[in-house]
């Protein structure tokens, strides 16, 4: 019996793009994996390469969707131009 669920229905972000900050820990964190599993490639923008490295393994691991880490300090305009760019 078919669920009725399409190819799109199972990943409904497939082809999308997010940039989540502070994707590190907590609520950022929990996004940037539900994003994933739904199929969008996810920029996680964040300042240690080191603390985030968890989250791209985690999405590597359990999805098939694409993660980026963007060094990003949201204290620092200049890095949040180079982030930007």
């Amino acid at each position: 019996m078919s669920s009725g669920r399409s190819t799109t229905d199972a990943k409904p972000l497939a082809g999308r793009i997010a940039l989540i900050t502070g994707a590190n820990t907590g609520i950022g964190r929990v996004a940037a994996l539900e994003l994933a599993r739904r199929g969008a490639r996810v920029f996680l923008a964040c300042r240690s390469e080191a603390r985030t490295r968890a989250v791209i393994d985690e999405i590597a691991t359990t999805t098939s969707a694409q993660a980026t880490w963007l060094p990003l300090d949201l204290g620092d305009f200049d890095a949040v131009r180079r982030c930007a760019d």
